[in-house]
């Protein structure tokens, strides 16, 4: 049995070893360590701790679970980090194991590691707690990660950025990055074009890569019926409002007879007079595309300022918008929506994870998808329409208008096979697809 230490021979004199307070890791702060770790600080890294019964008993292990020590060839315990048959431990000044995230202080340098139940420090690539860390020489990496299989990024907390991107680039669902730069391939984008053709006339698709920005498109100006599609940029412009303190979310509307609006939603099942914050009624616009919540918010915030907002070079629409479901927009507008939505989700902003968890969880879908979706609906006379965000391999914006009013089977069916050919297109792109995240982040 081999055993090295890191530590100089000079290190066995050393009297005494000082423990700190104990640290907590970020990951640990987030909730995400289990309920048995054990969090040390140590500022100083003797090899072994000497006793007087040296040479009295065989060295080796001793002890079970977290009371294993290992006694080393001179008698004593070792201490500090150890490496023993090619596995690499940390044991505190008691010669114990330390499991769990462990905080070192060296040469005023912070250092994490993480050690196992057995106590074997992590090395490589390793999840704990539902998150994946990068250890190069059993030390916790942040920033960017080079790898044989692609570059990483760790965030101060250690955390791989998954599904998400990383000072601008975005990583894919196993933590790589994807390349900024796409060609589709040709054969599934003649599917696509196929699938747009075989549908009845008045269909227009419009998508694009949210990562290089490219787009595709067909019967990209035609103009249609904004309906419902309006409320996700209406909702993003009430959220960079609550973002930048000018309104407040927690403030009340009541429900009344003068701005009950239709049957869509779940506001008119309550009692005129029930107050409902400017959280609920976002969300109900978003997840029931809720008419009555609509106009609650707009008899509260004026027409006007959304309008100035909206109609900036900031977004670049194609179509001047008004404050209205009726106002007329086309497919491109529709995309750049929902390319407004996927920015503000990844942007960090305050409110981001409230909007996202409202668009991701619409009750009434176009289309359906085992990825992550986020998506707002528009129906309405001579409107059937979709905005929506794919977090795919690569992810994608995609909107769907069509005239097609009555929304039968086979409308939903034709939105389906459009949408199903194109993300055929960003899927399966990534040599790694098998730890795709089930969410966003805060979710």
């Amino acid at each position: 049995m081999k055993i090295y230490h890191t530590a100089k021979i000079a290190c066995l004199l050393l009297a005494v070893l000082q423990l700190t307070s104990c640290g907590t890791h970020p990951a640990v702060a987030a909730g995400l360590g289990g309920v048995d770790t054990v969090f040390t600080s140590i500022d100083a890294q003797p090899e072994t701790l000497s006793d007087e019964l040296s040479g009295q008993f065989l060295p080796g292990w001793e002890g079970s679970g977290a009371l294993r020590r290992f006694r080393t060839e001179s008698g004593g315990y070792a201490v500090g980090l150890t490496e023993i048959d090619g596995e690499s431990y940390f044991f505190g000044w008691d010669g114990f194991i330390r499991p769990g995230w462990i905080e070192t202080d060296e040469d005023g340098r912070t250092v994490w590691r993480y050690a196992g139940s057995d106590g074997t420090l992590a090395d490589g690539l390793t999840e704990i707690g539902g998150e994946w860390y990068w250890f190069e020489d059993c030390e916790m990496v942040t920033g960017w990660i080079e790898t044989d299989e692609g570059r990483m990024y760790a965030g101060e907390d250690g955390a791989l950025v998954r599904n998400g991107l990383a000072e601008g680039q975005w990583m894919d669902g196993d933590g790589y990055a994807i390349p900024e730069t796409f060609t589709p391939d040709p054969e599934l984008m003649e599917q696509v074009d196929a699938v747009i053709n075989s549908c009845p006339d008045g269909i227009s698709v419009v998508f694009s890569d949210l990562v290089s920005g490219q787009r595709w498109s067909w019967n990209e100006t035609r103009s249609y019926y904004i309906a419902s599609v309006f409320k996700l940029p209406y909702s993003l412009w009430l959220f960079e409002r609550a973002d930048a303190g000018e309104i407040d979310l927690d403030m009340t509307i009541p429900f009344t007879a003068e701005n009950h609006r239709g049957n869509a939603g779940i506001i008119q099942f309550t009692e005129y007079g029930t107050l409902y914050s400017l959280h609920e009624l976002i969300a109900d616009a978003l997840i029931y595309s809720d008419n009555t919540a609509l106009e609650m918010l707009k008899s509260e915030f004026s027409p006007d300022d959304f309008d100035q907002w909206i109609n900036t070079d900031r977004f670049g629409l194609t179509a001047e918008m008004s404050d209205s479901t009726d106002t007329m927009t086309n497919a491109s507008d529709c995309c750049t929506f929902a390319g407004m939505a996927f920015a503000y989700m990844e942007s960090g902003a305050e409110h981001a994870d409230e909007f996202a968890a409202s668009y991701c969880a619409s009750e009434d879908r176009l289309i359906e998808s085992e990825l992550l979706t986020g998506q707002k609906y528009g129906w309405w006379e001579n409107a059937l329409h979709t905005a929506s965000v794919i977090y795919a391999d690569r992810p994608f914006a995609i909107a769907i208008c069509t005239n097609w009013e009555a929304r039968t089977p086979e409308d939903e069916a034709n939105i389906q096979a459009v949408f199903d050919a194109v993300c055929a297109v960003f899927s399966g792109v990534s040599p790694r697809r098998g730890a795709r995240a089930a969410s966003l982040p805060g979710f």
